[in-house]
């Protein structure tokens, strides 16, 4: 449960960032919300094809275990962005680091790897394994539909179980005459 909050925070945190809203701030007002909150978001999230197949590359990734973590950590190294670009180098990356830092085998994340490079999605400028890696345009794409899309649904799940909050009234003066006396 500590971890599903946490991730709750973090998704709505980076809502927040975005539009300069405080949803993180209602959930902590309004903790006991938070479970209609995660169901609705979970039944938004396993009900949407976006999310559920965003693609090959990312599937590949995804389906492994710690794959998904190593896929976040790949697009965290993208510096400079050009969106005409049909590859982004992200610099050095080292499998065996890789492996090392998310409990991975080094043979089920080269076997991940290969598989990328097979579907044109991700390579090394040099020797596969070694030296600078590069993410093909449609593999950033995938990522990229799949994170908008999971955070829309957030966004949607959130308006849906914190409904807005009703303006202060402001007193209506009288509009009658004052009492003579």
């Amino acid at each position: 449960l500590d971890y599903v909050w946490k991730w709750m925070q973090s998704h709505l945190a980076i809502l927040d960032a975005f539009d300069g809203q405080s949803r993180l701030a209602r959930l902590n007002e309004e903790q006991h919300r938070f479970g209609r909150l995660q169901a609705a978001v979970a039944q938004a999230l396993v009900g949407n094809d976006t999310v559920r197949r965003p693609g090959p590359t990312f599937d590949i990734f995804t389906w492994v275990n710690s794959g998904g973590v190593v896929m976040d950590d790949l697009f965290s190294r993208i510096g400079d962005f050009d969106p005409e670009a049909e590859r982004h180098a992200i610099g050095p990356v080292s499998p065996s680091d890789l492996s090392e830092r998310f409990i991975i085998s080094k043979t089920h994340l080269k076997r991940i790897f290969d598989k990328a490079a097979l579907l044109g999605n991700m390579g090394w400028e040099r020797t596969p394994g070694r030296g600078a890696v590069w993410l093909s345009k449609a593999f950033i794409r995938e990522y990229w539909d799949y994170q908008a899309e999971k955070f829309a649904l957030i966004d949607r799940a959130f308006e849906a179980t914190f409904p807005a909050r009703a303006e202060m009234a402001t007193p209506v003066l009288s509009r009658r005459a004052p009492a003579l006396t």
